[in-house]
């Protein structure tokens, strides 16, 4: 049994270092005493060098724990440990601070083009607009003149309405307003302000007239192609021979036969507005001996349509025409020979 430590002797002076001695046997561990109370800090003496290190004895039962003595001063620092195991995570830090806004990058090359949607739904109709107001009423051809002239041709200057819309080479009628047999027919040379400069090449009755109605008409076209030689008929059989008559020219009637004597007879005449014909009487050496023994030609001063002749008797027959749609007079011209 281990007495109490006794109190602390004054430190003596540190004698020199021995020589390690051999380690001694280990020796059977005692029982621990009662730890003593702890002693003043006495002077470090000088490390004496180690001795070599004894067989661990067997651990003895642990005494009680004794008082913790003064911090003794810090030794020098040990070679570093091997690093200890990895510690648990700490806990997340807080988030730091918004950084700078960093540069613009450069441009991305341009993306492939995507198909293309489906077209959309036909809009509804929008509403219809107001309608435009009405255009001024464009020049027109009806024109008068009270010019005096002698009915012939040649170059004769019309004073007449200004604004008409007749230009050079138009084809024009001019007719007198009470009598229409009496006309010209002609093409325009000029036209400017009022003054109208007409070369006539085609005249109608007669006389000095200063009433005029003038009109545009249609020049008389080119005469058609010749129709195709019918097939030569056959020879007919030689007649008797017929007296020897005087030269002359060989007439024939409506219905084809040849006239050995003839006369022959001429005139103009009138298709009134809105008719479809007019009717023509013969008298004197003019007239004819039956409806059958004549015949015919009939050419209009304007363009009247088709023309036929109905006859009627020796002494009168009718021209028609489809004159009802024109809004003015039409005269007309008949060549009558037969016996």
């Amino acid at each position: 049994l281990m007495g109490a430590t006794g109190p602390q002797g004054a430190a003596g002076a540190a004698g020199a270092q021995g020589a390690a001695g051999a380690a001694g046997a280990q020796g059977v561990a005692g029982t621990n005493g009662t730890n003593g109370a702890a002693g003043a800090q006495g002077a470090a003496g000088t490390n004496g060098t180690n001795g070599a290190a004894g067989a661990q004895g067997a651990t003895g039962a642990a005494g009680s724990q004794g008082l913790v003595g003064s911090q003794g001063p810090a030794g020098s620092q040990g070679p570093q440990g091997a690093t200890g195991a990895q510690g648990t995570a700490g806990s997340q830090g807080l988030v730091g601070s918004q950084g700078p806004i960093g540069s613009q990058g450069a441009t991305g090359a341009q993306g492939a083009a995507g198909t293309a949607g489906a077209a959309g739904a036909q809009g509804a109709a929008g509403a219809v607009g107001t309608a435009g107001a009405a255009g001024a009423a464009g020049a027109g051809y009806t024109a008068t003149s009270t010019t005096s002239f002698v009915i012939g041709t040649g170059s004769k200057t019309f004073t007449t309405q200004a604004g008409l819309a007749y230009v050079a080479g138009d084809y024009v009628q001019i007719f007198n307003t009470g009598t229409p047999a009496n006309f010209m027919y002609g093409t325009v040379t000029s036209y400017s302000g009022t003054s109208l400069v007409v070369n006539v090449t085609a005249t109608g009755g007669s006389g000095t007239i200063a009433a005029w109605s003038i009109s545009l008409m249609g020049a008389t076209g080119p005469q058609g192609a010749a129709g195709a030689a019918g097939a030569q008929g056959a020879a007919g059989a030689a007649g008797a021979q017929g007296a020897t008559g005087a030269p002359g020219v060989m007439v024939y009637n409506n219905t084809g036969v040849a006239q050995s004597t003839y006369t022959a007879t001429a005139g103009t005449s009138t298709i009134a507005n809105h008719s479809t014909s007019v009717s023509i009487t013969l008298s004197g050496n003019g007239a004819f001996t039956s409806a059958t023994s004549y015949v015919c030609q009939v050419n209009g001063a304007t363009p009247l349509g088709a023309i036929t002749v109905t006859y009627t008797s020796g002494t009168a027959f009718t021209i028609n025409s489809a004159w009802f749609a024109n809004p003015t007079n039409g005269g007309v011209f008949y060549y009558c020979v037969g016996s």
